[in-house]
């Protein structure tokens, strides 16, 4: 049964992995680029609650928490209180370092939202993981 489980997260990380590519791609040709960037955190791109963005944040958060808390229960022999707070650690790192690394780009923001949800998917990670 864990074998099975490993193979479809590893499977939906890597499928989340390669959508991002695309759409970094078509953000690269967009029209959006030429407007100004005004202020470190703002740029001219819409950042709605509801969008494919903040599902990926989520999920990506979610299967960081659950890949990290497992290889370290499974694999390194953690306990599991030390292997959740390793992997929750670990998630959040990912997300607050993404966020600040898109904060310092032209072309994209820092957005509390993508955090947002960044800290749910963490969350249910973390309840479902522990």
């Amino acid at each position: 049964m864990y074998k099975g489980f490993m193979k479809i997260l590893t499977l939906v990380f890597v499928s989340l992995l390669l959508n991002p590519l695309s759409a970094g791609i078509k953000k690269k040709f967009s029209a959006d680029l030429l407007i100004p960037k005004n202020n470190y955190f703002m740029t001219g791109l819409k950042d709605d609650w509801i969008a494919t963005d903040k599902g990926q944040h989520f999920l990506g958060s979610f299967m960081a928490t659950g890949i990290a808390t497992l290889s370290l229960k499974r694999f390194a022999g953690y306990s599991s209180s030390k292997s959740i707070n390793i992997g929750v650690s670990f998630s959040l790192s990912l997300g607050l370092l993404k966020e600040t690394y898109d904060g310092r780009n032209n072309w994209q923001r820092f957005s509390y939202k993508d955090l947002t949800a960044d800290l749910l998917g963490t969350f249910l990670g973390y309840l479902v993981f522990r």
